[in-house]
């Protein structure tokens, strides 16, 4: 998927499908710290191909924005997320 970054607005819900053959779709949603004027992290919610989801509290938006542009981001899950990041299963 080709991303328009100039378009991205990190104050309000992003949904983002993936063309992956383990993560089909992420959603980062902003969490407010009102000492800033805008989110630097949020809570992220991936969709897996098998039918599992998780979501990742605290989730930088740097990190998320690297994630959703990395060339592999079943690979890039496995070696930034999976083990250093909080999560609750949903699903």
């Amino acid at each position: 998927m080709t991303i328009n970054w100039s378009e991205i607005d990190p104050t309000s819900p992003m949904e983002i499908p993936l063309s992956s053959s383990a993560i089909s779709k992420v959603k980062w949603v902003p969490s407010w710290d009102f000492s800033r004027t805008r989110p630097t992290e949020g809570d992220l919610t991936i969709w897996f191909t098998d039918g599992t989801v998780y979501e990742y509290s605290q989730f930088p938006i740097s990190e998320f924005l690297s994630f959703v542009s990395s060339s592999s981001a079943g690979r890039w899950f496995n070696y930034q997320i999976r083990d250093n990041f909080s999560f609750t299963r949903i699903a």
